[in-house]
């Protein structure tokens, strides 16, 4: 039988990839640590292993791996989400025997600079059955870093279901914007300081200062919520940076708004860009070391940056703002895309076949594949 087990089902990237793979597969079950679910499960079913250990976190582990012993069998499959879940796994699997394949969606190199967690994710990841990345780059890291051979390391790009994020955009929203009389950029993620939301705010602003009005819609969720409400009313630009929180259909906003701005200083794969394409919406984004590159540029050199505005085939690709002066490029590009809508021309509306190394009936099939492996 196959599980999924993944923290909890909040609203975040990894939450929703695991339930769309997971309603792919019949009788699939996923397994939740933690109460919490924000999505649509769809009909996948889904079991939450509680206790009052849940409020200990990692010390709480032992006790939610002698709970799975009533969920998983000898010789079930689990795709196991997200670190905490990894060390859940790995120990259960030395209660029972059972393959588990460790799905990443951070980047990887971020977590392992303390030389502990390095061993710890170098162990979890020898014993798994297979890792699963998703993107080239996420699995030149692993190899450079040594935590696993690269036999064992498999990419697959993170499932969108395209048919219903194009049922879904056209639902109607009540917004407190008119899209149709001003120029709305949108951004969505985690409200977390990785987000980049408080560079990209400042950039905003100062792009918007003496211009024609415009709006910042950011979708999201998170511990930062406050710092980042600090930062709107600092710049002045309460009325013009609109914090909508989480949205269970973000795709009207994504589709109404003139381009998504992608702000992420570190990502596994950036599932937004994405959705923007999918709802034919322009995308400007930093250019960082997983993801963006990978999806908005046909170019196989996936381990370039670039120090300049550079507008890639799918979209417009940005120096990340931990790089010095990314503030300004970015004012600039905010600034064009505001007085001159017909900068962002020819992102409009990409034809989605371009994109098929993306296609949710090509991730489907290799998650079949390296499932029945």
């Amino acid at each position: 039988m196959l599980h999924f087990i993944i923290n909890s089902l909040k609203g975040g990237g990894a939450e929703r990839l695991v339930l769309n793979i997971g309603k792919e597969f019949q009788g699939a079950s996923i397994l939740i640590t933690e109460p919490r679910i924000d999505y649509p499960t769809d009909g996948v079913e889904v079991k939450t292993l509680t206790g009052v250990w849940n409020t200990f976190k990692y010390l709480g582990i032992p006790f939610a791996a002698l709970r799975l012993r009533k969920h998983i069998k000898e010789n079930d499959l689990v795709v196991v989400s997200l670190f905490r879940s990894f060390l859940l796994v790995f120990l259960f699997s030395f209660l029972r025997k059972i393959n588990y394949i460790c799905w990443v969606h951070n980047d990887t190199k971020i977590y392992v600079k303390n030389p502990l967690l390095k061993f710890v994710y170098r162990i979890i990841f020898n014993r798994a059955h297979k890792v699963v990345v998703n993107s080239k780059k996420a699995k030149k890291d692993l190899s450079d870093l040594e935590l696993c051979s690269d036999e064992k390391v498999q990419v697959i790009y993170n499932y969108l279901d395209y048919q219903r994020i194009q049922r879904l955009k056209e639902e109607e929203i009540e917004t407190p914007v008119d899209f149709e009389q001003e120029i709305v950029f949108i951004a969505a993620g985690r409200l977390h300081k990785v987000k980049g939301f408080d560079y990209l705010i400042e950039a905003f602003a100062k792009a918007i200062k003496g211009e024609q009005p415009a709006k910042l819609l950011i979708l999201g969720s998170g511990q930062e919520e406050q710092q980042i409400r600090e930062k709107i009313i600092e710049l002045g630009v309460e009325q013009q940076v609109l914090l909508l929180g989480f949205q269970k259909n973000p795709y009207p906003y994504i589709k109404k708004s003139t381009a998504l701005l992608f702000s992420s200083i570190s990502e596994g794969f950036g599932n937004t860009i994405l959705e923007a394409i999918i709802c034919g919406t322009p995308v400007i984004s930093t250019d960082i070391d997983s993801g963006p590159r990978e999806i908005l540029s046909k170019k196989e050199d996936f381990l370039f940056r670039t120090n300049v505005p550079e507008r890639a085939k799918f979209g417009i690709l940005m120096p990340s703002f931990d790089k010095k002066e990314a503030v300004e490029l970015w004012t600039e590009i905010i600034r064009k895309a505001v007085s001159k809508t017909s900068f962002l021309e020819g992102y409009n509306n990409i034809d989605l076949s371009d994109l098929e190394d993306f296609s949710d009936e090509k991730i489907i099939q290799q998650w079949k594949e390296i499932v029945n492996s």
